[in-house]
Protein backbone atom coordinates (compact mmCIF):
# COMPACT_ATOMS: atom_id res chain seq x y z
CA UNK A 1 0.00 0.00 0.00
CA UNK A 2 1.73 3.10 -1.26
CA UNK A 3 1.20 6.44 -2.96
CA UNK A 4 3.13 8.37 -5.60
CA UNK A 5 4.47 11.81 -4.72
CA UNK A 6 5.77 14.18 -7.38
CA UNK A 7 8.40 16.47 -5.85
CA UNK A 8 8.44 19.99 -7.32
CA UNK A 9 11.10 22.59 -6.49
CA UNK A 10 10.86 26.31 -7.19
CA UNK A 11 13.86 27.71 -9.12
CA UNK A 12 13.86 31.35 -10.25
CA UNK A 13 10.09 31.65 -9.72
CA UNK A 14 9.57 28.62 -11.93
CA UNK A 15 8.21 25.34 -10.56
CA UNK A 16 10.11 22.30 -11.85
CA UNK A 17 9.41 18.61 -11.36
CA UNK A 18 12.40 17.10 -9.58
CA UNK A 19 11.47 13.47 -8.99
CA UNK A 20 8.65 11.02 -8.31
CA UNK A 21 8.72 9.02 -5.08
CA UNK A 22 6.79 5.94 -4.05
CA UNK A 23 6.02 6.21 -0.34
CA UNK A 24 4.55 3.55 1.91
CA UNK A 25 1.39 4.63 3.77
CA UNK A 26 2.82 3.48 7.11
CA UNK A 27 5.27 6.43 7.12
CA UNK A 28 4.52 9.70 8.85
CA UNK A 29 4.59 13.09 7.17
CA UNK A 30 7.66 14.03 9.22
CA UNK A 31 9.50 10.93 7.97
CA UNK A 32 8.60 11.94 4.42
CA UNK A 33 9.92 15.46 5.02
CA UNK A 34 13.16 14.19 6.55
CA UNK A 35 13.69 11.77 3.68
CA UNK A 36 13.25 14.55 1.10
CA UNK A 37 15.55 16.84 3.10
CA UNK A 38 18.28 14.23 3.23
CA UNK A 39 18.02 13.22 -0.44
CA UNK A 40 17.70 16.63 -2.11
CA UNK A 41 19.16 19.26 0.21
CA UNK A 42 22.13 17.45 1.87
CA UNK A 43 21.05 18.45 5.38
CA UNK A 44 21.80 22.15 4.80
CA UNK A 45 18.33 22.96 6.10
CA UNK A 46 16.59 21.53 9.14
CA UNK A 47 12.93 21.62 8.10
CA UNK A 48 10.77 21.36 5.01
CA UNK A 49 7.54 23.12 4.06
CA UNK A 50 5.29 21.05 1.82
CA UNK A 51 2.60 22.70 -0.25
CA UNK A 52 -0.02 20.61 -2.00
CA UNK A 53 -0.29 21.72 -5.65
CA UNK A 54 -2.27 18.70 -6.84
CA UNK A 55 -5.05 19.62 -9.25
CA UNK A 56 -7.61 17.46 -7.48
CA UNK A 57 -8.15 17.32 -3.72
CA UNK A 58 -8.95 13.76 -2.61
CA UNK A 59 -11.48 13.70 0.23
CA UNK A 60 -12.43 10.35 1.73
CA UNK A 61 -15.03 9.63 4.36
CA UNK A 62 -13.42 9.39 7.80
CA UNK A 63 -9.93 10.48 6.71
CA UNK A 64 -8.00 13.72 6.84
CA UNK A 65 -6.98 15.17 3.50
CA UNK A 66 -4.28 17.26 1.86
CA UNK A 67 -5.95 20.57 1.04
CA UNK A 68 -4.56 22.84 -1.69
CA UNK A 69 -2.29 24.83 0.61
CA UNK A 70 0.79 24.49 2.76
CA UNK A 71 0.56 21.43 4.99
CA UNK A 72 0.56 22.66 8.62
CA UNK A 73 3.32 21.60 10.98
CA UNK A 74 0.74 20.20 13.38
CA UNK A 75 0.11 17.29 10.97
CA UNK A 76 3.74 16.13 11.00
CA UNK A 77 3.20 13.14 13.29
CA UNK A 78 0.19 11.77 11.39
CA UNK A 79 0.70 8.66 9.29
CA UNK A 80 -0.05 8.88 5.60
CA UNK A 81 -2.71 6.18 5.91
CA UNK A 82 -4.74 8.66 8.03
CA UNK A 83 -4.62 11.13 5.12
CA UNK A 84 -5.34 9.11 2.00
CA UNK A 85 -5.94 5.70 0.47
CA UNK A 86 -3.41 3.74 -1.66
CA UNK A 87 -2.69 4.16 -5.39
CA UNK A 88 -3.00 7.94 -5.58
CA UNK A 89 -0.64 10.57 -6.92
CA UNK A 90 0.08 13.88 -5.19
CA UNK A 91 2.13 16.90 -6.30
CA UNK A 92 4.03 18.73 -3.56
CA UNK A 93 6.01 21.93 -3.81
CA UNK A 94 9.04 21.60 -1.54
CA UNK A 95 10.53 24.61 0.26
CA UNK A 96 13.46 24.00 2.64
CA UNK A 97 13.75 26.33 5.64
CA UNK A 98 15.83 26.68 8.77
CA UNK A 99 13.34 26.53 11.59
CA UNK A 100 14.32 27.65 15.05
CA UNK A 101 13.42 25.03 17.61
CA UNK A 102 12.67 26.39 21.08
CA UNK A 103 12.71 23.98 23.97
CA UNK A 104 11.26 24.98 27.32
CA UNK A 105 13.76 25.57 30.10
CA UNK A 106 12.93 22.92 32.68
CA UNK A 107 15.46 24.19 35.27
CA UNK A 108 13.50 27.31 36.15
CA UNK A 109 10.38 26.93 38.25
CA UNK A 110 7.13 28.11 36.81
CA UNK A 111 6.37 31.78 37.44
CA UNK A 112 2.64 31.16 37.43
CA UNK A 113 1.08 29.73 40.57
CA UNK A 114 -2.26 28.34 39.48
CA UNK A 115 -3.26 27.26 42.99
CA UNK A 116 -2.53 30.53 44.72
CA UNK A 117 -6.09 31.12 45.83
CA UNK A 118 -6.23 27.69 47.46
CA UNK A 119 -2.87 27.83 49.21
CA UNK A 120 -3.07 31.20 50.94
CA UNK A 121 -5.77 32.60 53.16
CA UNK A 122 -6.59 36.25 53.16
CA UNK A 123 -6.04 37.63 56.67
CA UNK A 124 -8.31 40.61 56.04
CA UNK A 125 -11.31 38.53 55.09
CA UNK A 126 -14.06 38.60 57.69
CA UNK A 127 -15.45 35.22 58.63
CA UNK A 128 -19.16 35.41 57.80
CA UNK A 129 -21.61 32.78 58.89
CA UNK A 130 -24.11 31.63 56.36
CA UNK A 131 -27.64 32.84 56.95
CA UNK A 132 -30.37 30.52 55.76
CA UNK A 133 -33.55 32.33 54.71
CA UNK A 134 -36.32 29.96 53.66
CA UNK A 135 -37.90 32.53 51.32
CA UNK A 136 -34.74 32.50 49.19
CA UNK A 137 -35.40 28.86 48.28
CA UNK A 138 -39.00 28.40 47.12
CA UNK A 139 -40.34 24.85 46.63
CA UNK A 140 -39.87 23.29 43.17
CA UNK A 141 -43.48 22.45 42.24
Amino acid sequence: MSIQINIHIKNNNEIQLKNTLTIDLSKSILELKNMILKDYFNNTFNYLNLTNITERVYKDYGLLFFDKCRIPDSLDNYLLNKMTTPNRTFDFLVEPVNKEIKLPNMNQPSKINFFKKYNQEDKNEINKDYEYVEEDFPPLM
